[in-house]
This record gives structure tokens, sequence and C-alpha cells, in this order.
């Protein structure tokens, strides 16, 4: 019983770092396709361009904040910096 229940931990463990190593890519393909769709209309819009270096400027921020909170997530899992990073990154 003792080697099952070190093997259940043993998975959970893997588990969790699959799991957040998916959560990134799945979210980094989303925000490619976003920067793909803002690229091709970027210099159709009209906007100042104070508003264009803030448009430029979110999604790196975005991805610092996501790739960060899960690096700190998969090093200390349940750590409250890394669960306040991906918050942070929720928000866009």
């Amino acid at each position: 019983m003792r080697e099952a229940h070190a093997a259940v931990g043993a998975y959970s463990a893997v588990k969790y770092g699959y799991v957040r190593q998916v959560d990134v890519h799945s979210h980094c393909i989303g925000l490619a396709m976003l920067m793909m769709v803002l690229g091709v209309v970027f210099d159709s819009v009209i906007v100042g361009e104070r508003t264009r270096l803030w448009i430029a400027a979110a999604p790196a921020e975005w991805v610092g904040n996501v790739s960060a909170g899960v690096i700190l997530q998969s090093a200390s899992p349940g750590g409250m910096l890394a669960s306040a990073l991906r918050l942070l990154a929720r928000r866009w």
C-alpha cells in the first residue's frame, strides 16, 4: 500500500508539471493568433502613438507574467507569488 501511495504521489507531481506546460503552450498559441490579427490591422487603425505603444507592449507584459507564474508554480506548487502573477496576467 505504501508503494501505491508513493506511485500516485509521483504521478501527481508529473501530471502537475505537464498541465502547467500545456497551459503555457495553449495561452501562447492564443496570444500568437491575436498578434497576427493585430499585425494585419495595426497600420489601418487610426490611433495615437501612445496607444500604439500600449497595444504593442501589453502582450509582452502578459507573456512575461504568465511565464513567470507558471515557472514559479512548477517550482513551488501552491505558492502565493506564482498565483498572484497568474491572476495579474488574467486581467488581460
